[in-house]
């Protein structure tokens, strides 16, 4: 298929059906496929019984969009009743603290999936907000068990 990777697959536990995957194919490469087929186990395949699918590329800001405008706005405003639930304690510096980690936090995990290749889909984006989720509750118990201490 002229350099194209090729991704060939076991579909069914009988070993009869398989998948291949190209990034594209043009009727003669898929006319071609199949005579191949057919000579080397002896079947009797045409392009009709080949079922073709076309899978759309699914990009990351698709996935990342209907959490982001909600997520900023949660976070801001925990943020917001941290400063004023707090204001005692220097709420510019817990602002600042929380917001700085939360950021360090994320382009954490967003390293992480980049070195280990994690293919970002649609459970990503949840596990990314409970991480954040557990976060912000741990630093509200510090800071809770902080102004305890100083009151």
């Amino acid at each position: 298929m002229d350099g194209q990777k090729i991704i060939v697959e076991e579909v069914e536990i009988f070993n009869n059906i398989v998948s291949i995957r190209v990034k594209h194919a043009t009727d003669e490469q898929v006319q071609t496929l199949v005579d191949k087929i057919n000579e080397k186990y002896g079947t009797e395949n045409t392009i009709s019984t080949i079922v073709n699918e076309d899978i759309s590329n699914l990009r990351g800001r698709d996935i990342i969009k209907p959490y982001f405008v909600s997520g900023v706005i949660s976070i801001v405003l925990v943020l917001a009743y941290m400063m004023i639930r707090y204001r005692k304690l220097n709420p510019i510096q817990i602002f600042l603290g929380v917001s700085i980690d939360l950021i360090l936090i994320l382009l954490l995990i967003l390293s992480i999936f980049a070195i280990v290749r994690i293919p970002i889909n649609q459970f990503t984006i949840p596990v990314i907000l409970v991480i954040v989720v557990t976060y912000i509750i741990i630093e509200m118990v510090k800071v809770e068990k902080l102004s305890n201490k100083k009151s």
